[in-house]
């Protein structure tokens, strides 16, 4: 859901001449599954790792409802600017008509194309591609499916606009996914014994809240913050506004120490 970015070059490009190197993949994907099993914000981490080892020239992650609901959308870029809000209500609207959007709402987890699931030359005759993937250069897609409770689509994907992705690359990516989801399942499991045993687990944050707070506590500015996550530093700022009200504090400095004394409890 990303403009493909010319200028991540073939650096991970290179990659494809040979297969992946599986050991030093796991290792990489191993050691960020924990930040995420701790609620450490690590995705842009993650795309980083899969661009050096896979090649892509966008990768998003996304936890989003496509059914309609209020919910906000979590979107994560790597290799290319965040959408606009113009290109986001774009997205909010056409999303349901994506085929390959409907058919990953009812999949089982796993990895798979978009070409083995739809036709290439009826999409491009949609609307969805005409407005929001040509644009973005997003022709190719590989689609890494993670269960989630709370919305209908948790995705890390990789865009592509002169190549699909190979076999071998296709089993790398679920290889990381396996991984990767044994990170977020450890993080929900311990979420559910929190609320199970009666813990005051704080006031509830979204995803991106907890994300932005994490690294307001690392000391990172909002323009950093905006650069790491793939959003607008303006987005930084809301999030900020609606943390000081949540933790009941007026400076970074007080997120900081409240996030450290527990406000990462929040779920």
């Amino acid at each position: 859901m990303t403009r493909a970015a010319k200028s991540v070059t073939r650096t991970s490009i290179r990659c494809h001449s040979g297969p992946v190197d599986r050991h030093v993949l796991t290792r990489r994907t191993t050691d960020l599954a924990h930040g995420i099993a701790e609620g450490a914000p690590v995705v842009p981490d993650l795309l980083a790792v899969l661009d050096r080892f896979v090649g892509a020239d966008t990768i998003t992650f996304s936890e989003l409802d496509i059914g309609g609901r209020a919910q906000e959308a979590l979107v994560e870029t790597h290799g290319a600017p965040p959408l606009s809000s113009v290109e986001e209500d774009r997205w909010r609207r056409l999303l349901p008509t994506h085929p390959y959007a409907r058919w990953l709402t009812t999949a089982p987890p796993g990895s798979s194309r978009l070409t083995d699931v739809v036709d290439l030359s009826d999409l491009e005759r949609s609307e969805v591609y005409e407005v929001c993937l040509q644009p973005r250069g997003h022709r190719f897609q590989a689609a890494l499916l993670f269960p989630c409770r709370t919305v209908d689509l948790r995705l890390l994907s990789l865009w592509r606009e002169d190549r699909d992705f190979e076999d071998r690359e296709l089993e790398a990516l679920e290889h990381v996914r396996r991984v990767v989801d044994a990170g977020f399942a450890l993080r929900e499991s311990v979420d559910v014994l929190r609320r199970w045993s009666g813990a005051a687990a704080g006031p509830s944050l979204t995803a991106r809240q907890r994300e932005v707070a994490a690294l307001v506590a690392q000391g990172l500015t909002n323009e950093q913050a905006a650069r790491r996550l793939g959003i607008s530093p303006r987005t930084v700022r809301k999030h900020l506004g609606d943390l000081f009200e949540v933790a009941g504090v007026r400076s970074r400095a007080a997120l900081a120490s409240w996030w450290r004394q527990g406000g990462r409890s929040a779920t």
